[in-house]
């Protein structure tokens, strides 16, 4: 398994919105040029985490994005999963047709346990712990 570009930079970008955020709403061009991050591929994270509930926006002048829940509601696995689709090992985790061999499988029960711990891991961290974790 491995994280794609696309969360972690989701990921930075929202602690980079929670920090500078005061109360006002935050440019994806600040954000992209701070964390240095194409705009436009920061737009469309922003966008997905829009419509995920995540994110709100305003536009014109002094427009931008703010966070719509608290940093401790954001789990770290919500976000994988909005940002890249459900966190799984293998394709034959979400996907039984993935697999010409699922139904007869030596190794599938072993591959659900670790599955299933890393999501439990992902689920209990938040964004408000990676945000209190950072040096200031």
């Amino acid at each position: 398994m491995k994280l794609s570009t696309r969360t972690r930079y989701g990921i930075r970008a929202l602690i980079d919105l929670a920090r500078t955020m005061d109360e006002k709403p935050v440019s994806v061009k600040e954000i992209a040029r701070r964390q240095n991050i194409s705009t436009r591929y920061l737009e469309n994270i922003f966008h997905e985490l829009k419509i995920a509930g995540i994110l709100g926006s305003t536009k014109g002048k002094g427009g931008g994005f703010y966070l719509s829940k608290p940093l401790k509601e954001i789990t770290i696995l919500s976000l994988v999963d909005i940002l890249d689709g459900e966190l799984a090992l293998l394709d034959c985790l979400i996907d039984s047709n993935a697999c010409h061999n699922a139904g007869g499988c030596y190794t599938r029960p072993m591959w659900d346990r670790l599955n299933d711990e890393i999501r439990k891991v992902f689920e209990k961290a938040n964004m408000e712990d990676l945000f209190n974790s950072i040096d200031t």
